[in-house]
């Protein structure tokens, strides 16, 4: 720039890669805030700022063309001269008057990263060249400092004060950086705003999405099949030719309003045609009255159509607030995989011009069959379709939205409740996390399994999606009102608004909304009321058979639910030794996953709802842990449960009679037309209570005394009515108040005692990686201090999840066997490759359609064998084991997986215990252990 000239015309043609690479992120920032970034996060970046979402433009592609200023460093060239072939790069720059001092190169020191010199060099700028104080200095910088995952320590900047690693000491250094600086400000306009943004800075929450924007733009930039380093047309030029349509996709607009409830619902979802219910107009009529956006949570009972509700509510809210998609989430990655067929089908009937992109976000979404059949159609037909394909309104999946951060910014996403809960982790790119979750609809359903842990994290997730103004829809069954008064606390905070009680209503279901207020309302219930008949038994085998054989004998379908996978494996033993193996299925978390998947479309298929498809067996009987209490639409004649806590046994409860079958159940064996739940082991109040080891394990004593209390005038023989008892009956067994029986009080004592020093502990291990609130502080310098660790194969990883999961850390392996003849295979009876000969070691790692097999042969060890200290020695001793196995890093899908090979029996010596699979059994082992599931 001549000397005494006009900043503002400041202009420079600029060759270099750097500042090539810059121009290009510029660009694409522009790009980005133009065609993909869904209208509410371009109004929270823009909130605050003086010229709206001009402004916000401009500040995005600015950030975006300076964030690798750090680059430009003594600090970043002595690590670029580090690289093998670039030796001689310091000695080059410094005949260009660029020397880096001598004594920086010490191979013991480390080397600060470039996008916090950035953050330093940008904010000293900005401080020396328009006295702008602190605050609005590391405000604006903030995205360059955070565009590699993680902002800089309060103590890193102050030590890069006077810092040879800057260079800011340096005459020549300073030149070139205030060049940059410069440069980019006149190119994107920001140098002649600059004064307004330091008097108006940018919010923590713009901060934060322009960060996870400026992160986008820089990676579609560095593609070097998109921006080749020698290509030296115009940037506009470069830009055009990039395909950013092909990669992302815009925000989903959501069609036009359709006023009339019950034609929406039919126009969604048409297999419902002529059946809207009260639930989904009243949830509907209710997201169209929300004039700012809000949390809207749904309780209603089992089977009342929640799902939809959500969904119909979600497209009026993304309708209203500029939403550029929904996020659905659930508790588990079953339940998140029957999820994801409901949500690609809803989307196929929303009348998108554009195909919508689509993701499933879990570690095991390759092994859903809807979500292969959405990748291979994308492949098939590609990107951008002929208008004429009669399969154009379809969601697609696209390459570059498939990496394992970035699959969550596709404007549709099903995935686990953790996808969410991440967003209150301190990790790297949390940011982008939050971008993601900030333009979007976020639903999460079964939102009362989450635990005192997983809970803290829910709670400061929806203070910052109220922070950035996002819809919620909340969705239960069975939510304690404790737990409601806290997540609606939460979003009044995040909002800047005073929480207050909920009003004492026992109506149910109900529908709640928080906005700056709460408010609460009833939903007419017009549906049939079931009376359930409880009975209880004790805890031996003999008295669960019996019944079986005689609701089987009767033609019934019995469904049994144990608390462990030990328990179901032996009572199902039991029953397929005394009715046969045809009458009798197992399904628990110890099979592995594909085996697993055929064994819930095979269950769908005999005990689903009413249908052509649906093939109801007469005398069979399924035995379970969990998983059968959500993940399965399934309608058993008679249950049979262990003893759990209350909103679990009332979740067990919606799937006995589920269904109408003809007129007064008429359809049901005649002995069983009668909903009759027996519970196993409810303890007796006029002596002191027995609880079963493994239920207390995995529930805790506190929760099932709580239970068989609440329950007790029902085990009498009051029938428990639907859905009219649910919410009386969860508000009771979670009240402060609620007493126990004078020959209980010890065992009572006790069971609080250890509960409320559980819950403590629980909260207190979850403050250590969470992130701070919003609204804290204005400044992100130090925003992840202290960030939870990751490994290579990131937050999808049971070891991601054990983060926000309050669990021990498991271990999830491959399963394979080893024949007779020494053939390595796959495991027999799973897939259409079942028992197929995998070629190792000679042909190295599998072929596609083998490799992918494998994967869905994974099974996580139970965790008696890898709890504490013994899960590095299982490891080792698993990795010593699969030498031959090496060149399956080589393979995409099981590189870092490790593998547990059996013998030509199943069976494996492991950590000291003796495993062995068994296809109808699942994951056995032979020693004498505690709960496993």
């Amino acid at each position: 720039r001549p000397a005494g000239s006009d900043p503002g015309s400041y202009t420079l043609e600029w060759d270099e890669p750097l500042v090539r690479h810059l121009q290009d992120s510029a660009a694409v920032a522009g790009e980005l805030w133009d065609n993909w970034l869904p209208a509410r996060v371009r109004e929270v970046i823009s909130a605050g700022l003086p010229d709206g979402e001009r402004d916000g433009r401009l500040l995005l592609t600015w950030v975006a063309g300076l964030h690798d200023l750090g680059k430009a460093t003594p600090g970043f060239a002595i690590k670029a001269a580090r690289v093998p072939g670039n030796e001689g790069l310091v000695l080059r720059m410094a005949d260009q008057g660029l020397a880096c001092p001598p004594y920086l190169f010490g191979g013991g020191m480390g080397l600060p990263p470039h996008c916090h010199l950035g953050q330093f060099i940008l904010s000293e700028w900005l401080t020396q060249e328009y006295a702008a104080g602190s605050l609005a200095a590391t405000a604006l910088a903030a995205p360059v400092g955070m565009h590699h995952g993680t902002p800089p320590s309060p103590l890193e900047l102050q030590d890069f004060r006077g810092s040879k690693w800057t260079g800011r000491r340096e005459d020549s250094w300073r030149a070139v950086q205030d060049e940059f600086i410069l440069g980019m400000s006149s190119r994107t306009g920001a140098l002649e705003r600059l004064p307004d943004w330091i008097q108006r800075p940018p919010s923590e929450q713009a901060q934060i999405l322009l960060t996870g924007a400026v992160v986008v733009a820089d990676w579609l930039a560095s593609d070097t099949t998109r921006f080749r380093h020698d290509d030296n047309r115009p940037v506009d030029q470069r830009l055009e030719e990039a395909g950013l349509c092909e990669a992302l996709h815009g925000p989903w607009a959501a069609p036009p309003e359709i006023k009339n409830a019950a034609e929406m619902l039919t126009a969604r979802f048409p297999h419902l045609a002529g059946g809207i219910r009260p639930l989904q107009t009243t949830a509907l009529e209710t997201a169209s009255a929300t004039t700012t956006p809000g949390l809207m949570v749904i309780e209603a009972p089992m089977g009342s159509g929640k799902t939809e509700a959500a969904l119909l509510a979600a497209e009026e809210l993304a309708r209203k607030f500029g939403c550029g998609g929904v996020f659905v989430a659930l508790p588990t990655m079953a339940t998140s995989d029957a999820m994801f067929g409901r949500v690609l089908e809803w989307t196929r009937h929303l009348g998108a011009q554009e195909a919508p992109t689509i993701f499933l976000a879990h570690g095991k979404a390759r092994l859903n069959e809807d979500y292969r059949g959405v990748l291979a159609h994308s492949r098939v037909r590609g990107i951008n379709s002929a208008e004429d394909d009669a399969r154009a309104e379809d969601a697609v999946v696209t390459s570059w939205l498939q990496g394992r951060r970035k699959g969550v910014l596709a404007n549709f996403v099903v995935g686990t409740i953790d996808q969410v809960l991440f967003g209150g982790l301190k990790s790297r790119h949390l940011a982008l996390r939050h971008l993601a979750l900030a333009g979007k609809v976020v639903v999460i359903d079964e939102v009362h399994a989450a635990d005192t842990y997983m809970q803290a994290y829910l709670v400061r997730v929806l203070e910052w999606l109220a922070a950035y103004q996002v819809p919620v829809v909340l969705l239960s069954a069975t939510l304690p009102r404790k737990q409601l008064e806290e997540l609606t606390a939460a979003y009044a905070r995040g909002r800047g608004a005073r929480p207050r009680a909920l009003d004492k209503t026992t109506a149910y279901p109900r529908i709640t909304v928080q906005t700056d207020e709460a408010r609460q309302r009833e939903v007419p219930w017009t549906g049939a009321v079931t009376e359930v008949w409880l009975e209880v038994v004790s805890d031996g085998p003999d008295e669960v058979l019996l019944r079986v054989r005689s609701a089987v004998a009767a033609g019934g379908c019995v469904v049994v639910i144990r608390n462990t996978v030990r328990r179901a494996q032996e009572t199902y033993a039991a029953l397929r030794e005394m009715l046969g193996a045809e009458r009798v299925s197992l399904i628990h978390s110890q099979f592995v996953a594909s085996h697993r998947a055929v064994k819930e479309r095979e269950l769908l298929r005999q005990l689903g709802p009413p249908g052509p498809e649906t093939q109801r067996p007469k005398g069979f009987v399924v035995v379970g842990t969990q998983v059968l209490e959500q993940s399965l639409d399934i309608d058993a004649d008679l249950m049979i449960s262990d003893h759990a806590p209350v909103d679990l046994l009332l979740q067990r409860m919606g799937r006995l009679h589920r269904h109408l079958r003809g007129e007064g159940q008429r359809e049901r064996p005649e002995a069983l037309r009668e909903a009759r739940m027996v519970i196993v082991g409810a303890p007796a109040m006029g002596s002191e209570p027995v609880l079963d080891a493994g239920g207390a394990a995995v529930y805790g004593a506190s929760k099932l005394l709580r239970s068989a209390r609440v329950l007790e005038p029902y085990l009498a023989g009051l029938p428990i009515r639907l859905p009219t008892d649910i919410s009386p009956l969860v508000e009771s067994a979670y009240s402060e108040g609620l007493d126990s029986p004078p020959s209980w009080a010890d065992a009572w004592d006790k069971a609080e005692d250890a509960a409320y020093v559980e819950d403590e502990r629980a909260r207190s291990r979850a403050k250590t990686y969470r992130v701070g609130e919003p609204g804290r502080s204005d400044s992100l310098v130090g925003w992840l201090d202290a960030r939870a660790s990751e490994s290579n194969r990131g937050e999808e990883t049971l070891a991601g999840q054990a983060q926000v999961r309050d669990t021990e850390d498991n271990l999830e392996v491959l399963v394979v066997w080893r024949d007779g003849a020494a053939q390595y295979r796959l495991l027999p009876g799973i897939g259409e490759h079942a028992g197929a000969a995998l070629g190792i070691p000679e042909r190295g790692p599998p072929e596609r359609h083998l490799a992918l097999s494998v994967l869905g042969s994974s099974v996580r060890l139970p965790n008696r064998i890898t709890r504490g200290r013994r899960m590095d020695s299982v490891i080792r001793e698993l990795e010593q084991a699969a030498y031959p196995f090496a060149g399956w890093q080589q393979s995409p899908w099981l590189n870092g997986q490790i593998v547990m090979c059996l013998d030509e029996g199943l069976r494996a010596s492991v950590g000291g215990s003796l495993l062995r699979y068994d296809p109808d059994m699942g994951l056995l082992v032979d020693d004498k252990g505690g709960a496993d599931d």
